[in-house]
């Protein structure tokens, strides 16, 4: 069935789903483990809060998304390149000579804390939610939800392979050349790919359907 998607105020995790005028915040970090495998979004039901309280709707839901959010995109994009151009004549200073297995013990735990950091986000942005909508009337239910079309699908493919490369990239470079900087691009562009699945639903029409409770 047809639906139209909607941000919610600073949570990155949930996204408002409006069918038929009945609203629903669905999380889509639930299952937890579509974190790691994001391609299977579509493929699986999504737990979705029912809300019937308009001033609870009103207070977790950005109703104007587009209007600070350009500003703070080309923000974020003159930051980067100014920072890339700064970092560019010091690369060579942050070389270090360090073993290969020392390296690779480096990244494993890099690695690891970047993932405890992305669930413990997501874990603090449930929290936020339930503390909005406890004691409230709201009705647990299970969404499917479908990518919007093939452009959609593709675009979102090339995204993730592109930052799947560059965590590659990093990986390998960190490894041969042990440079800090190169580490935390690692871990910038790490952290990006972990949030893959966040972006599998973006404002406008969807197609959703309900799944069967047992």
């Amino acid at each position: 069935m047809n639906a139209q998607a909607n941000f919610v105020y600073k949570k990155m995790r949930y996204n408002l789903i409006t069918i038929n005028n009945d609203y629903y915040i669905l999380d889509k970090d639930n299952p937890k483990w579509l974190i790691y495998i994001p391609f299977l979004f579509w493929f699986f039901p999504h737990k979705a809060y029912k809300i019937t309280n308009h001033d609870l709707l009103n207070d977790v839901v950005i109703r104007s998304p587009k209007e600070k959010g350009s500003y703070v995109n080309i923000l974020a994009i003159a930051i980067g390149l100014a920072i890339a151009n700064l970092l560019r004549p010091i690369m060579n200073r942050f070389d270090v000579n360090i073993s290969t297995p020392f390296s690779l013990i480096i990244i494993g735990i890099t690695t690891l804390l970047i993932l405890l950091l992305r669930i413990h986000i997501s874990k603090r942005n449930k929290e936020n939610l339930l503390l909005h909508i406890g004691g409230a009337d709201v009705e647990d239910t299970q969404l499917i939800v479908r990518f919007r079309d093939l452009k959609f699908l593709l675009g979102y493919i090339l995204y993730y392979i592109f930052i799947l490369a560059f965590v590659i990239g990093m990986f390998y470079a960190y490894v041969s050349y042990g440079n800090t900087i190169i580490l935390v691009f690692y871990m910038i562009t790490l952290f990006l790919l972990t949030m893959g699945n966040l972006f599998a639903v973006w404002p406008g029409n969807i197609k959703v359907k309900f799944q069967k409770q047992n």
